[in-house]
């Protein structure tokens, strides 16, 4: 996905140098420990705590998971990233069009948790 996406921005003239030291999700299965964890003490975010829980279980129920939990203030992303599918859910007892205002991935999170 990443070279997709690369490759739509080098087309559309966008290419970025911060783009460019993305790459490392590339090559994330053989990257040491401590290069992981530089990684995202640069890069943490949403995208990437998804991206590692999936591709990364072990380091992300080892690093990323204790650094989530310990916010005082979880979004939804941080709750379907605990597995607190409960919460996520739980949007739409908030407003009546509060979908609506999700993001796309967050949209996609919501629907994954009905399931």
């Amino acid at each position: 996905m990443f070279e997709i996406l690369n490759e739509i921005q080098k087309y559309n003239g966008k290419q970025s140098a911060t783009w460019n030291k993305l790459a490392f999700v590339n090559n994330w299965p053989n990257l040491t420990r401590k290069q992981k964890e530089n990684h995202l003490s640069e890069y943490s975010c949403h995208e990437l705590h998804f991206f590692i829980k999936k591709r990364d279980q072990e380091f992300f129920d080892s690093v990323v998971r204790p650094v989530v939990q310990s916010k005082l203030e979880k979004s939804l992303v941080d709750s379907w990233l605990l597995d607190d599918y409960m919460t996520v859910v739980s949007i739409q007892d908030r407003k009546i069009d509060a979908f609506n205002q999700l993001n796309a991935f967050e949209k996609s999170l919501f629907i994954d948790s009905l399931v």
